[in-house]
């Protein structure tokens, strides 16, 4: 049964289709689109990648979910689209993780991925171009790899290519695309920008999220105000509006857990609803290592609490 209906005014028209009750409850999004050559052939590409490796297909429902609890997957409020999501998850696992955890299918299978190849005769559920990859990180590990990569990428100056299996530099985009686009992400058969809507405010707050993920998962010890240059009172001196340096610091770590509370509910949320569609063990896996985290991280926030209040009352 249809739950709602919206069309979207896009570069290309999206009708977006949302259907309740499809399997235990679970809602299913559709996007369709009429007369868009270059998506039946990225729907074809992208379902291929899928069936190579299933760490690939679940890494990219996981980002989804908490690039829209981030508010970073809206196309229309200047920040990244689905297909972008999903070709930043690509390009992770075909060149930032080592070795690749799946190949470049338009170098392998190039008079299959071509863009060129008659729609009818476009095959689907088919496992004829399978490659196994000699990379066995488990999906946790691939999700902080993915924090780290992308905290550190520099979206101002380089730009991704699926279709050439590498990033390159902005600057050899010709000059009136780099003045419009403040991301580009090569889509693989037209190649042009899949990431044309976001804009510089967009990114920004792409950046602020990526960071977040990336100290939540990689760094877990917050560095304190002075490390980071928002104070330059010297030890000795240091007092911000009659509080000391110690309870300034206490204020943060309990700020700091409350947010990293949040933010495994959301993640445990997320993961919880993949695994009610894909039931992969190594998803279980991770689920179990989140559960166990999410419980420890809630043991300290509340023995943190617990702390500040105490104090606070002597």
């Amino acid at each position: 049964m249809t739950k709602r209906t919206i069309l979207i005014k896009a570069v290309v028209p999206i009708l977006q289709i949302t259907f309740k009750g499809f399997h235990n409850g679970i809602e299913l999004e559709a996007d369709i689109n009429i007369n868009n050559i270059a998506g039946i052939y990225n729907t074809h590409l992208i379902h291929h990648y899928s069936r190579q490796d299933d760490r690939f297909p679940a890494l990219c429902l996981l980002i989804k979910h908490w690039a829209l609890n981030s508010g970073i997957n809206s196309a229309q409020d200047g920040t990244f689209n689905s297909y972008s999501l999903i070709l930043l998850v690509l390009h992770y696992m075909q060149c930032a993780c080592q070795p690749p955890i799946v190949p470049n299918l338009q170098e392998v299978c190039p008079d299959t991925f071509n863009g060129q190849v008659p729609i009818t005769d476009l095959r689907f559920f088919e496992d004829e171009y399978t490659f196994e990859s000699e990379n066995h990180s488990d999906f946790t590990a691939l999700l902080m790899g993915f924090f780290a990569y992308y905290a550190g990428f520099d979206f101002d100056k380089y730009a991704i290519s699926i279709r050439r299996n590498r990033v390159f530099p902005k600057q050899i985009l010709p000059q009136e695309t780099r003045k419009k686009y403040v991301v580009f992400i090569e889509e693989p058969f037209d190649h042009n920008n899949t990431a044309r809507c976001v804009r510089p405010e967009g990114l920004d707050k792409i950046k602020k999220a990526l960071n977040e993920g990336n100290r939540i998962w990689n760094f877990r010890k917050r560095p304190s105000l002075k490390k980071i240059g928002q104070f330059s009172q010297s030890e000795r001196t240091y007092k911000i509006n009659g509080y000391s340096k110690q309870e300034v610091e206490e204020e943060e770590n309990h700020h700091q857990q409350q947010h990293l509370h949040n933010y495994h509910l959301h993640l445990l949320s997320s993961l919880r609803q993949v695994l009610q569609l894909y039931h992969l063990s190594f998803l279980q896996q991770a689920f179990h290592l989140l559960q166990v985290e999410f419980s420890f991280s809630i043991f300290l926030y509340k023995r943190r609490s617990t702390r500040s209040y105490r104090s606070r009352s002597d």
